[in-house]
């Protein structure tokens, strides 16, 4: 699960799925996103998708609001596969008035603690915030992208990294 997180902490209604191999010249949710008339954020998807997903296998679940793909939301949902396991990235993208705002989250569990993987992978993050009594909220330097870890049974860990992009 090391590669994994040095991965995670280095990547910053139509239904559709596919999926993507490394040698793909786009990702699934450009692919997903094309196929569900997706054209006003196309472009912010397709870069926050080549960003966090990049040539890694993957498959991919869009959603969109039928006949108005251009005025409303575009969601993935991605399993993007590791050599130790799967993480969850969801990639949105919404049409705004000065262009469009989109983020991504990617989630795994990790087998090691949430301590070990805060002191060993994400040094030089500041401590954001604790929610929830156990969660903790790191931040990069440059407040643009947030690492929450969630400690789970066993000295496991829930590891989410999201980062938020706007137009």
């Amino acid at each position: 699960m090391k590669k994994l997180t040095v991965s995670l902490m280095t990547s910053i209604l139509i239904i559709g799925a596919t999926h993507a191999s490394v040698y793909s010249k786009e990702t699934s949710t450009v692919d997903v996103a094309k196929r569900n008339g997706v054209k006003s954020c196309l472009g912010q998807v397709k870069s926050i998708a080549e960003h966090v997903l990049g040539s890694k296998a993957h498959s991919t679940h869009g959603i969109t609001k039928q006949g108005a793909a251009n005025e409303h939301m575009f969601l993935s949902m991605n399993v993007k596969g590791y050599s130790d396991g799967d993480s969850h990235v969801v990639i949105s993208s919404t049409p705004t008035d000065s262009g469009c705002d989109g983020f991504y989250v990617e989630t795994s569990f990790m087998q090691m603690s949430c301590e070990k993987i805060q002191s060993d992978v994400f040094t030089g993050w500041k401590l954001s915030q604790t929610l929830n009594k156990n969660t903790v909220l790191l931040t990069n330097g440059s407040g643009t992208v947030h690492i929450y870890l969630s400690p789970q049974q066993g000295d496991t860990c829930l590891v989410s990294k999201q980062e938020t992009v706007y137009g």
